[in-house]
């Protein structure tokens, strides 16, 4: 459920990015649009660089004040995106730590088989097409 939030939270910004650019003097583009986030500031300026063609002229200044990498003042948004990437790729498993065995003895087993509601009960393997018995 955390994974959930920290997705929608993600998700919301990449929104913005995308109304930004819609009312931006380039609304139609080819490609995704993601919210820039990066892992250093020299990767930032370069997405905010790859973004801001798409931008209004007011739009650029505050989205990259943002500064949204790590050790930037936007680091908590860079913390967000591992969080999401660490959720989206990484499932646990729910386990449970009880092993309920239960053997049947053979005769258990033929008592269920020869059960009149036992799906199988009357019919036999068919041979393959073109094998049968030699002798009828």
């Amino acid at each position: 459920m955390l994974g959930d939030a920290i997705h929608n939270l993600r998700t919301a910004l990449d929104h913005l990015a995308y109304r930004l650019v819609s009312v931006g003097p380039k609304p139609h583009w080819r490609g995704k649009v993601y919210f820039p986030i990066a892992d250093s500031a020299e990767e930032f300026v370069s997405r905010i660089g790859g973004i801001k063609k798409r931008l209004r002229h007011d739009a650029v200044k505050p989205l990259a004040a943002i500064k949204a990498y790590r050790g930037g003042a936007g680091e908590i948004l860079w913390q967000l995106n591992e969080l999401d990437i660490i959720d989206k790729h990484r499932l646990l498993l729910p386990v449970d730590p009880q092993n309920v065995v239960h053997s049947m003895s053979p005769r258990e087993v033929g008592i269920i088989s020869r059960s009149p509601s036992h799906p199988t009960r009357d019919r036999a393997p068919k041979p393959p097409a073109g094998i049968g018995h030699p002798h009828p």
